[in-house]
C-alpha cells in the first residue's frame, strides 16, 4: 500500500493518530505474514512475470507497467489511470469485502476474533470516511504470440 504521495504507507495500529497508518495495509500484511511463506509467494510477481514469459519462444516481447490505483477515493489528478473516480469507488468496495474474506484464514492462523473485528472496523472507517488516502500498485503485463510459421 502507498500513501497519497505514492510512498509506502505504514500499517495501522491501536493507539496511533488516525490517518497515520493504513488498516488495509495492516490486515493484508497480517494475512500474508501468517498464511504464506516466501517460497509460496513471490515478493514481486510484477517483475518476474515478463521475464518468465519472455523465455517462451512462441511469444513476442513482454510489456509491463505499474499503475497506482486509489482505494476508496478518486486519486490525484495525475492521469495514471482512466476513470479514476469509478476505479477508486470500486477498489474501496473490493477492499472492504476482501478484508472480511480473510477472517477464516486469520482465525486459523491464531488471530483473535477481537483483533480481526478491530482491523475490519478500522479499515471500514479508513475507506468509507477517507481517513487516509491510499493506493495499491497493480503490476500488469501484456504479450502477443508470434505469428505461426507457414507450413507451405
Amino acid at each position: 500500500m502507498y500513501d497519497d504521495k505514492k510512498e509506502p504507507v505504514n500499517r495501522g495500529y491501536e493507539g496511533q493518530k488516525p490517518g497515520t497508518g493504513s488498516w488495509f495495509a495492516r490486515i493484508t500484511g497480517e494475512h500474508q505474514d501468517r498464511n504464506q511463506t516466501m517460497a509460496d509467494y513471490p515478493p514481486s510477481p510484477g517483475y518476474s512475470i515478463p521475464k518468465w514469459l519472455s523465455t517462451d519462444d512462441r511469444l513476442g516481447d513482454a510489456m509491463s507497467r505499474k499503475v497506482f490505483t486509489p482505494i476508496g477515493w478518486p486519486g490525484a489528478n495525475d492521469n495514471d489511470i482512466e476513470n479514476r473516480e469509478e476505479v477508486g469507488k470500486l477498489m474501496g468496495e473490493n477492499c472492504l469485502e476482501i478484508t472480511k474474506a480473510f477472517r477464516p484464514s486469520l482465525l486459523k492462523a491464531g488471530v483473535s476474533e477481537r483483533e480481526i473485528d478491530l482491523w475490519i472496523a478500522e479499515n471500514e472507517v479508513d475507506v468509507l470516511r477517507t481517513r487516509i488516502k491510499i493506493y495499491t500498485q497493480w503490476h500488469y503485463c501484456t504479450i502477443k504470440a508470434k505469428p505461426l510459421a507457414s507450413s507451405n
